[in-house]
């Protein structure tokens, strides 16, 4: 995961980045800040998985822990928050009102409570992502609800997840996402070349004598559905 380490404490941040990579080898420290305005410009040009976010960053300043991260949430909605604290009294609200904080580490940091907080995101990311390889190697951590069509290019030898704001193109095959996705039931495999997800669907349109063409809300691309699956699925009679 690419990840931000965010502490007025370059010390703190050493000590941090030195446990988490040796207990999370998928971790990539992308970049560490210890200057309160330089996070939300990090975050606009890096668009991090994961970011380690220091609570009393500037303490008395408006740029606090907190409000970085819900100003970094709202630029990059899919990244996930850590936070660190020396004080866990203030933390436990912000993190019951925030759905994309992970936990909290206490200072100073223990490789047991880090470890336990890893394993925690672990977790919630096999149990909330989809991790995608794209065809230059790069990992990618895709919220369930953020695809909207997964397509296999007739053209090409690739995958092609749409999601609204990006396309990802990887090796991996079609019926790999269909196994993944199985215990999702807005996810249907609704062609041969296409898995769909249901929730983001505007309307089937008729379009030959075996197909419908699916259109959906908030992106342009068009996917298929055949006569019989839309049959299944209670879209035609």
């Amino acid at each position: 995961m690419r990840t931000i380490i965010v502490d007025d404490n370059y010390m703190a941040i050493k000590n941090l980045r030195k446990i988490v990579e040796e207990l999370n080898e998928n971790i990539e420290i992308i970049s560490e800040i210890t200057e309160a305005e330089n996070v939300i410009k990090e975050v606009e040009k890096l668009h991090p998985d994961l970011i380690f976010m220091d609570i009393d960053l500037a303490r008395g300043d408006k740029l606090n822990g907190l409000v970085l991260a819900e100003q970094a949430n709202e630029i990059n909605p899919s990244g996930l928050i850590i936070y660190a604290t020396a004080h866990a009294n203030y933390v436990l609200d912000a993190i019951n009102g925030f759905a994309t904080v992970i936990g909290y580490l206490i200072k100073p940091f223990q490789k047991q409570n880090v470890m336990r907080t890893m394993n925690k995101l672990s977790k919630y990311i096999e149990n909330n992502r989809l991790i995608v390889k794209d065809k230059e190697g790069t990992s990618h951590y895709i919220p369930h609800s953020n695809i909207y069509i997964i397509e296999k290019d007739q053209c090409t030898k690739y995958t092609i997840i749409h999601c609204k704001d990006q396309d990802i193109y990887t090796m991996d095959s079609l019926s790999d996402f269909e196994l993944k996705l199985n215990q999702y039931n807005n996810f249907v495999r609704s062609h041969r070349s296409y898995i769909i997800n249901k929730n983001f669907v505007k309307c089937y349109i008729n379009h030959n004598i075996t197909s419908m063409i699916v259109k959906f809300n908030n992106i342009e691309r068009d996917a298929l559905i055949t006569k019989e699956k839309a049959l299944t699925m209670g879209l035609v009679s």
